[in-house]
C-alpha cells in the first residue's frame, strides 16, 4: 500500500485574493457614487444660482422658476420645474405664488372647526410638499415668516387662530385682495397631475381653471375661503372638499 496520500484535483480557492477583489470593487462603487452625488450637487447649485439671479432681476408680475414638483403626471421623466408669479419684492426677498394649482387637497381632513394654524393642509405644505419640491440648497433660500391669522372681512367673528411661523403658506383673503391686479392676470390652471392623480375638478369643460384655497376660514369655521370665478368667496367651501393648492413663499437672494 502506498504511503503517499492521493492528491486532490480540486483547484485551490484563493480567499485572500477574492476578498481583495471584493474590497476593490466596493471602493470603486463608493467612488463612483461620490462622483455622481458631487456632480448632482454641483448641477443643483448652478441651477439654483441661475434661478435666484433670474428672480432677483425679474420684476413684480413676471414668472420665474424655483424648485421641482410632479406636474405632467408622467413619473418616468422626473419632476418638472415649478413656475411662480412674483407678487412682491422687498429688500433682498421676493414673494412667490405658484402659477398653477400644483396639487389638490382638502383644507382639513376632518369635519370640524379648524384654523390655518390647526389644519392638515398647513402641515402637508410645510412637511411633505416642502421636502418633495425643494432640495437642501433651495430650502436654505426659503424664509420662515410670521403668517398672520387675518380676519374674514365678511365674518369677522369667525375664529382664525393664532399667527404661526411657516415657510410655505397660502394667501389670506386680505392678501388675495391686495394682489388682485396681479392675480387677475394669472388665470389659475391646474396641472395634469392635480387633475388626473389628485382628481381636481375644473370649473368648466373647456379649460383647466380651478378653484383654489386661501388660508382664511369661512363663515362658520368648518369652511375655508376660496378664489373662484367671481374672484374670492368669503363664505367659503367645506374644508373637506378637494380644491386647488397654490403654495406661496418668500425667498431671499443672499
Amino acid at each position: 500500500m502506498s504511503n503517499f496520500k492521493q492528491q486532490s484535483n480540486k483547484p485551490k480557492i484563493d480567499k485572500k485574493g477574492n476578498n481583495k477583489t471584493i474590497v476593490k470593487l466596493l471602493i470603486a462603487i463608493v467612488l463612483v457614487a461620490v462622483i455622481v452625488v458631487s456632480i448632482i450637487g454641483i448641477m443643483q447649485i448652478i441651477r439654483l444660482k441661475k434661478n435666484i439671479n433670474s428672480i432677483q432681476s425679474a420684476e413684480v408680475g413676471n414668472f420665474v422658476f424655483f424648485g421641482k414638483y410632479e406636474q405632467d403626471n408622467n413619473f418616468f421623466n422626473g419632476k418638472e420645474d415649478i413656475e411662480w408669479l412674483i407678487l412682491e419684492k422687498k429688500d433682498d426677498k421676493a414673494l412667490l405664488i405658484s402659477k398653477y394649482a400644483l396639487d389638490a387637497r382638502a383644507y382639513h381632513t376632518k369635519h370640524e372647526r379648524t384654523t390655518w394654524e390647526e389644519c392638515t393642509l398647513r402641515t402637508w405644505l410645510n412637511g411633505s410638499f416642502y421636502r418633495r419640491a425643494f432640495n437642501f440648497n433651495e430650502m436654505a433660500r426659503i424664509t420662515t415668516i410670521v403668517v398672520s391669522a387675518d380676519k374674514n372681512p365678511n365674518f369677522s367673528e369667525v375664529r382664525q387662530g393664532n399667527d404661526v411661523n411657516n415657510k410655505i403658506f397660502l394667501l389670506s383673503c386680505e392678501e388675495v385682495n391686495l394682489y388682485k391686479d396681479l392675480l387677475a392676470n394669472c388665470t389659475c390652471d391646474s396641472t395634469t397631475y392635480a387633475r388626473k392623480t389628485r382628481k381636481l375638478p375644473s370649473t368648466n369643460a373647456t379649460n383647466f381653471n380651478c378653484e383654489w384655497w386661501s388660508r382664511t376660514m369661512g363663515y362658520d369655521g368648518t369652511d375655508a375661503c376660496i378664489v373662484d370665478w367671481s374672484w374670492y368667496n368669503n363664505h367659503g367651501r367645506d374644508a373637506e372638499m378637494i380644491k386647488g393648492v397654490r403654495p406661496t413663499l418668500w425667498i431671499h437672494f443672499v
